[in-house]
């Protein structure tokens, strides 16, 4: 059984699965996050939320050519989404090293430092204070004027 059948027949398996990527790319396992993708993908490749969730955790992560991959994929899915666009563009420039090019990145590059801002704060109320500390360098390598995570890495939680 594939595709759209396997979805309407068991649509809690896969919202559940979509669930555990997001999950997992919250919590930095991009790994975790990519394995459960595919294993998601097998069965129905045309989940544009869930390539664009893979896609966000894969460039926080560093590996901006997949990310940019994912989330081009994920707007040809939607090709009406302007938005979407937007990100797969600033994707684009962040996989080429011409991040600070465009309004496109600079939206995309906010995003992306709240979300490893959240991760190093995740990472801090566990006690992980060198991942929070990476974590909040990569919020400032995406957004260079943000204050808050500035504010955290210049005095970390204890």
């Amino acid at each position: 059984m594939r595709g759209s059948a396997w979805l309407s027949r068991f649509p809690t398996d896969a919202a559940f699965s979509a669930e555990l990527v997001r999950a997992h790319a919250r919590d930095g396992d991009v790994d975790a996050a990519e394995r459960e993708a595919r294993r998601l993908f097998a069965f129905e490749p045309r989940l544009g939320d869930v390539h664009r969730e893979l896609g966000l955790a894969l460039l926080v992560a560093g590996r901006s050519e997949r990310g940019y991959q994912e989330l081009q994929f994920a707007a040809t899915l939607a090709p009406g989404d302007d938005a979407l666009a937007k990100e797969a563009l600033g994707a684009r420039e962040l996989a080429r090293g011409q991040g600070a090019v465009g309004s496109a990145s600079l939206e995309l590059r906010r995003e992306l430092a709240e979300r490893a801002e959240r991760l190093g704060d995740r990472h801090a109320a566990r006690g992980e204070r060198d991942s929070a500390k990476e974590a909040w360098r990569a919020s400032v390598g995406f957004d260079p004027e943000r204050k808050s995570t500035r504010a955290k890495l210049a005095a970390p939680p204890k």
